[in-house]
């Protein structure tokens, strides 16, 4: 439950197909895997937690981590499901843009950043999630040539950067505009989807 730290519709569940709660308490299940293959020409797939539930409870102890209601077993298990259910069907892994909206002061890498700026904070948090996320894609993308990962995070555009946060960023400082969005997607400057697409099905061709 989100007082628990968790969203009550966790993705690992509805790719599990072992259902989860809606908003009335009521057993959902998923049906998203598997699907017919014949039906399915690349999967993309963004990593991570929504409106920051359970920010330091829930990125859990290491790569192997094998718990669902932690970033990395939840990582772990529906990649896992995704390569087993789709054999060499391409798998995108996004790696999130930081947000700006973050209210918390977690300290994010052990370090203290409660004298930090509230933007600062929240894209630290981000990073952090993004980066268990992209530990555990990387390991899968080293292993399956249909994996791969899009970086949309590390290596993309700042919140920190007034111009880039009016630009890429809704008013919600949460969600991409129309231009943020079209980037993530064909990436004028950066990675996108649609290069990493380009690059796994060369490497399958």
């Amino acid at each position: 439950s989100a007082e628990d730290g968790y969203a009550n519709k966790p993705m690992v569940n509805r790719v599990l197909n072992e259902g989860s709660l809606d908003s009335s308490g009521n057993t959902i299940t998923g049906n998203y895997v598997p699907l017919n293959q014949e039906n399915v020409g690349y999967i993309t797939f963004m990593g991570g937690t929504n409106d920051s539930y359970g920010f330091e409870s829930s990125i859990g102890t290491d790569i192997v981590d094998g718990d669902k209601t932690h970033i990395y077993g939840a990582m772990n298990l529906i990649l896992q499901k995704l390569v087993d259910s789709y054999p060499n069907i391409p798998i995108i892994v996004i790696l999130q843009p930081p947000k700006a909206n973050v209210t918390d002061t977690e300290n994010a890498e052990g370090v203290d950043i409660s004298g930090c700026s509230q933007a600062y904070k929240s894209v630290a948090v981000s990073f952090r999630k993004q980066k268990a996320v992209r530990e555990v894609a990387e390991i899968y993308a080293n292993a399956y040539p249909q994996v791969e990962v899009v970086d949309c995070c590390f290596d993309w555009y700042s919140p920190l950067n007034a111009d880039e946060l009016a630009t890429y960023w809704g008013p919600d400082l949460l969600h991409m505009t129309g231009e943020g969005n079209k980037e993530l997607v064909t990436g004028t400057k950066y990675d996108s989807v649609e290069k990493g697409l380009k690059r796994v099905i060369k490497r399958l061709s």
